[in-house]
């Protein structure tokens, strides 16, 4: 299994077969075209006045994932697709942690 330094392994919610997010591989990255890497981190939008809750985004993406079907026309090979799992947020929450 590829693991990416840093980095929790990813979760998803049970995937029917004909969705896209079936196609993700979460153990290796080999010829694979795109990756998807989460970033549950609330410090920076926290830091920058935004709205909490980014924690939370890469599992509500892979959630979102999960229920997209996909058209699959002949001849049509989709890239592949590595999830890296989330980045591990810094600990603390100010300014001295980053």
């Amino acid at each position: 299994m590829t693991r990416v330094p840093n980095t929790t392994a990813a979760v998803w919610p049970s995937i029917s077969p004909g969705r896209f997010a079936s196609l993700i591989q979460c153990d290796s990255a080999a010829n694979c075209r795109v990756a998807l890497l989460g970033l549950p981190d609330d410090l920076g939008v926290k830091l920058n006045n935004g709205r909490p809750g980014a924690s939370l985004g890469p599992r509500a993406f892979r959630e979102a994932l999960a229920r997209y079907g996909v058209a699959d026309p002949a001849g049509w090979n989709w890239p592949r697709v590595f999830d890296a799992g989330d980045v591990l947020p810094s600990p603390g929450d100010d300014a001295t942690v980053m």
